[in-house]
């Protein structure tokens, strides 16, 4: 398994990359999968047939949907540490 700040590190730089790219779509960071439309997101982790939830919301703003996706992220990175 990665180190603690490795894998903190690996999944911030992913999400550095995706806010050069439009949020709206299906996007894959990692083991985790963004979805996000206009009115809301959500992150999964799993293949299609088995998927577990990480964290969901609604679309108040690009920026606060953004803001959002990254804390559930790094909810779900500090839970895979322990």
């Amino acid at each position: 398994m990665a180190k603690p700040n490795a894998l903190r590190e690996k999944y911030r730089d992913l999400l550095d990359e995706l806010d050069n790219k439009p949020i709206i779509g299906n996007h894959t960071v990692g083991d985790l999968t963004i979805t996000a439309n206009q009115v809301s997101w959500i992150v999964t982790q799993g293949k299609a047939d088995k998927q577990y939830l990480v964290g969901k919301g609604r679309c108040r703003s690009g920026e606060k949907m953004r803001t959002d996706i990254r804390t559930a992220v790094n909810k779900w990175v500090s839970k895979q540490q322990n």
